[in-house]
């Protein structure tokens, strides 16, 4: 496909950007600016080498003076995330807008007539309120931790039916933080996190938990920058080929984590989806080894379980928080509820389930102390409860048959 235009996401710091994800996909000839100032910026808008972009965090104010022309929506909120050239001309837009609004009806979580508490006070929550207001919400209510409308007055009124997260409470490294807990707010029907690394954040995980509509911020991103490209273009992008892109980064962000007995075969497993997925692929084992210069059997035997476990989890946090990758974890990775928590946050759990008769023990400290059968026992609950798909092995299996049906399962 060749690719058409000059088009670029702007802001201070992007490594880890999804936007060319969607817009290479399109057909744009899409790159990344950064800027470590706001004069850096004035002046490359100013040069004008560019036939649109798109502005993040913290130029979206910065950009409004530059303009030419702004929408309403852009002037309400404050914001402006989409710039258009046209005819020398620069015209700006706020698609974040557009992209909250087209997620919350894809997760049927219904605004008219609703009562909706914002928690935090920033850009992205000008956004929600602007949302909120032109869909019709009863009320509305923007929590603060600086005074005004508190989270205290928020779980005293209880009188919330939807809550918008704007905040960056719940985003990696810090994935166990959560800004409110839902099983006090119980009128609540429907959550959505404008975060989206983690794809589940805490907050969202107990919506799931408790039955609730749900929705995460990557679908907000993506829906922001199907309407950015149609500014962009003058054109419409059909419903069909937006889902297929939903889709398609949906899949290629998503991790796989493999679980399972030592032995089972998930470094094996890991390796050929990786390669069948066009994904890179993480050992735990070997990135223990790599991080700390020991392997986990020499620490196991130096220092114990409990400090291979701590050394362990370390290493899972490190891993987990990485987009579109497969990884194998050790045999008892999962033992720990935080290792699971961080390894779901982002990924699809496989369960390798593997003949007890089959596991070897050689270079397994744990499975030569305790034995293949009890360590089977105490873990296998585990394994079942956190995986989303399980495979069973044995010594019929043809790997290479088993990965096609994996691979089948996943999508």
């Amino acid at each position: 496909m060749e690719l058409k235009g000059k088009y670029f996401v702007t802001g201070r710091s992007l490594p880890h950007t999804m936007s060319p994800d969607i817009y290479i996909r399109l057909g744009l000839n899409y790159g990344v600016k950064e800027f470590a100032t706001e004069e850096e910026f004035i002046a490359w808008v100013q040069k004008g080498d560019y036939d649109g972009f798109n502005v993040t965090i913290p130029y979206k104010q910065t950009i409004i003076p530059c303009l030419d022309v702004i929408s309403p929506e852009a002037e309400e909120i404050g914001a402006v995330n989409t710039v258009v050239k046209k005819d020398g001309k620069l015209y700006g837009y706020n698609t974040d807008c557009y992209g909250l609004a087209r997620s919350l009806i894809e997760r049927g979580i219904e605004l008219k007539d609703k009562n909706v508490a914002i928690l935090g006070t920033g850009g992205t929550s000008k956004c929600a309120y602007y949302v909120c207001k032109k869909a019709g919400a009863k009320s509305i209510n923007v929590c603060s931790r600086k005074g005004g409308y508190s989270y205290a007055d928020l779980y005293a009124d209880n009188t919330a039916d939807v809550i918008i997260n704007t905040t960056p409470v719940g985003m990696f490294p810090n994935i166990n933080d959560q800004v409110v807990e839902l099983k006090k707010l119980s009128n609540v029907k429907a959550v959505y996190d404008v975060v989206y690394n983690p794809l589940t954040t805490s907050l969202i995980g107990e919506a799931k938990s408790l039955g609730l509509k749900c929705g995460n911020g990557l679908n907000m991103l993506i829906w922001q920058g199907i309407k950015a490209y149609e500014l962009y273009t003058d054109s419409i992008v059909e419903d069909k080929v937006a889902q297929n892109i939903l889709n398609e980064i949906y899949n290629e962000k998503k991790n796989l984590v493999l679980i399972g007995m030592p032995g089972s075969g998930k470094s094996t497993y890991g390796k050929l989806i990786a390669k069948e997925l066009n994904k890179e692929f993480y050992d735990t084992d070997k990135v223990f080894e790599e991080t700390f210069g020991s392997t986990p059997k020499q620490v196991i035997l130096e220092k114990g379980e409990p400090a291979f476990r701590d050394m362990e989890s370390e290493i899972v946090a490190t891993l987990s928080s990485k987009l579109g990758v497969v990884i194998a974890t050790g045999g008892g990775a999962v033992l720990r509820e935080n290792n699971r928590k961080l390894l779901k946050a982002n990924g699809t759990v496989l369960f390798i389930d593997r003949d007890i008769s089959l596991l070897p023990t050689d270079g397994r400290p744990l499975s030569k102390e305790y034995g293949v059968q009890k360590l089977y026992e105490e873990r296998e609950p585990i394994y079942r409860e956190t995986a989303d798909i399980t495979i069973k092995t044995d010594a019929t299996t043809i790997i290479k048959e088993a990965v096609k049906d994996i691979i089948e399962l996943l999508k």
